[in-house]
């Protein structure tokens, strides 16, 4: 399966968002040390620990390696009880996002959708 990636029928993904992190501090300083010897209020630190997190969010959303389904489907189940939701009795795999949705148009039942109670009730 080289070239594609594991794409779950059931998505937990958060969808598109968009980050936009400066390097200034939040009063627009550019941080580090005062001409006093204070060291500011941290922001740069945080800024570049929430650009690092916004790097690996993209490489392992643009990754092609198999996904680690057992952690994948734990993940999933957890989704669902943070939602108030019934475990999925079985989490459907497909090798693309297309094949994915293909997999799904061809179920007799695909139930309802339960995109918004995942995403947005446990948080």
């Amino acid at each position: 399966m080289t070239g594609t990636a594991d794409t779950s029928v059931t998505s937990v993904a958060s969808g598109t968002s968009s980050t936009t992190v400066t390097s200034g501090t939040v009063d627009g300083s550019r941080g580090g040390p005062a001409a006093d010897g204070r060291t500011g209020s941290g922001a740069p630190v945080a800024a570049r620990e929430a650009v690092e997190a916004l790097k690996r969010w993209r490489r392992a959303g643009m990754s092609t390696a198999p996904a680690d389904r057992p952690a994948a489907e734990r993940g999933i189940r957890l989704a669902y009880r943070l939602a108030g939701l019934p475990e999925p009795g079985t989490v459907v795999w497909a090798d693309s996002p297309r094949a994915g949705v293909e997999a799904v148009r061809r179920l007799a039942d695909p139930g309802r959708s339960v995109r918004d109670e995942v995403r947005t009730r446990p948080w």
